[in-house]
């Protein structure tokens, strides 16, 4: 008994999904794609412009394709990390 619990149990865990929030954005700058660590990622939406902060006092604009999760999301390039405004 236990054994055929133990075993639905298990079947149950194999289709869920672990949600994880948002924490950092796909944007489009100059052309290509980018993947920028952001700290409330989960309130933008497609097509909002960000101002993203450079170390020299400027800033970029970029277009956010949608919020993802570096963890889970795979990409090509290392992203680029910027600090938290």
């Amino acid at each position: 008994m236990k054994k055929a619990i133990l075993i639905t149990l298990s079947m149950i865990g194999l289709g869920v999904a672990v949600y994880q929030r948002p924490n950092a954005l796909k944007v489009w700058h100059h052309g290509q794609t980018e993947v920028v660590r952001w700290p409330n990622a989960h309130a933008f939406n497609e097509g909002d412009i960000i101002y993203i902060p450079l170390e020299n006092g400027m800033y970029w604009h970029a277009t956010v394709i949608e919020p993802v999760s570096v963890d889970q999301h795979p990409i090509d390039d290392e992203p680029i990390y910027f600090p938290e405004p």
